[in-house]
């Protein structure tokens, strides 16, 4: 007869505790969360098109996990093993004691940021657990006395960071960390690679080139918010070009710099000439430099850190002098969301499985205790200074090497600070997980000591 001992220990030596919330997430959120950019993809692969607007390769990789839009769950269930495979691989890079590696990494599969966010369909869950499979590989490769390392892992991360282009900014900066561990050639090979895919990964996945050109977006938002403000210095003959985008007063109708999409009427426009409007941009911004600078801080405010950075804003409203739900749908959502709760794909809707209802009860709930301070626990800013606070004394490493490892964090974080569209904490969760992780480390560790 199994001891109570002997069972544990064989299911942490196999992991197969982890097979608890897998299974209560998979019922609980079936047939998953998504958001809207995945939801078009969906549409147009069901009427025969594509669209590279957020990466050919993760487009083709949509359409294979769903049996071309059929069948959402595939996905969503998929992504959830991989995240939880990611983060498992990345915490057991840590030199701390395996009982609490355990417990931390059960809690956080147990979470909603493992749990539900594995469970939603996006291009940043994919990109989240391919930077946690590159982190962990630095970290064994600096561990590694001849720095050795798992290249069907690195593969596989690399595969999953492609499918959106911040995940590319992190690959740019697994690339700069293979250089300074004086893998040249690898290096070289991925920065190749990734210049490939940003310009002609249309071309090898065979997928229609979006006619909306994204990477416009932030600079049409700094230009939407310079020529709305009464006293923007604005020539003549700016002007003229700002009404060839779109007509003066959309531009003027007063809005939020929070995020870029209130410029979106313009961004049709703007693609058939990124170069005037990327000309037009620059001029602008330097005749109103404090106005193009709070604006990029406003929207990449989830990026950057505390004490000279504010938080991101609030999922749901928090001045106790506004209604609750005031302008808002019954989610109460009024800015970007932590976790996704909805599923926007109306056709995936209809799936459901037996006894579902408590289950998602549960989660959501869970779920919604997080959203309602959004603004602390989606703050990849904040989480990043707790990672070069703890992570040294957790990954056993020098503090360079800690610079080193943290190379793909730093390098997205950088290209939100430059092109940032939103404070959306979904875009930088892999440092949300892995800052949350190293803290609960922390905490497990000073109850050890006293005891």
């Amino acid at each position: 007869m199994i001891t109570r001992s002997a069972f544990l220990k064989i299911m942490r030596s196999r992991n197969l505790y982890l097979l608890f919330p897998i299974i209560f997430y998979a019922i609980a959120l079936f047939p998953g969360r998504i958001y809207r950019d995945s939801t078009s993809l969906l549409e147009q692969m069901r009427i025969g098109e594509s669209s590279d607007q957020w990466t050919a390769l993760y487009f083709r990789y949509l359409q294979i996990t769903t049996l071309n839009g059929r069948y959402l769950f595939l996905n969503s269930i998929l992504g959830l093993v991989i995240l939880t495979f990611s983060f498992h691989w990345l915490m057991s890079s840590l030199e701390t004691k395996k009982r609490i590696v355990s417990i931390v990494t059960f809690m956080m599969v147990a979470s909603p940021f493992i749990g539900l966010f594995g469970m939603t369909v996006g291009h940043d869950t994919t990109t989240a657990s391919g930077v946690l499979l590159l982190l962990g590989t630095l970290l064994r490769a600096k561990k590694s006395v001849v720095n050795q390392m798992s290249y069907p892992i690195v593969v596989f991360g690399i595969i999953l960071s492609s499918t959106s282009f911040l995940g590319l900014t992190a690959i740019i900066g697994f690339a700069c960390s293979l250089a300074l561990i004086k893998k040249i050639k690898l290096s070289v090979a991925l920065v190749a690679l990734t210049v490939i895919q940003i310009f002609f990964g249309s071309l090898i996945f065979n997928v229609t080139s979006a006619s909306d050109d994204l990477k416009l977006t932030s600079l049409l938002g700094d230009i939407k918010c310079i020529v709305q403000h009464p006293e923007a210095k604005i020539s003549n003959e700016q002007w003229v070009s700002i009404n060839k985008l779109a007509p003066e007063s959309m531009w003027k109708l007063p809005t939020s710099c929070w995020i870029a999409d209130n410029a979106y009427f313009a961004l049709s426009n703007a693609s058939k000439n990124p170069k005037a409007t990327a000309t037009l941009w620059a001029r602008l911004a330097a005749q109103n430099p404090q106005i193009s600078m709070m604006a990029h801080i406003q929207r990449a405010s989830v990026a950057l850190p505390p004490i000279f950075f504010s938080p991101p804003p609030n999922m749901i409203e928090n001045n106790y002098a506004v209604p609750i739900g005031y302008g808002t749908a019954d989610d109460l959502q009024k800015y970007s969301e932590l976790f996704k709760t909805s599923v926007d794909d109306l056709p995936s809707r209809k799936y459901r499985v037996p006894l579902q209802s408590p289950f998602e009860y549960l989660a959501l709930f869970v779920a919604f205790i997080f959203n309602q301070h959004s603004s602390f626990w989606g703050w990849a800013g904040l989480w990043l200074v707790a990672i070069f606070i703890l992570g040294r004394k957790k990954s056993g490493l020098k503090i360079k090497d800690l610079f080193l490892v943290t190379l793909p964090l730093i390098a997205m974080h950088l290209a939100m600070a430059l092109v940032s569209p939103a404070p959306n904490p979904r875009y930088l969760m892999a440092t949300t997980i892995l800052g949350i992780s190293l803290c609960l480390i922390s905490i497990f560790e000073r109850f050890e000591t006293k005891r």
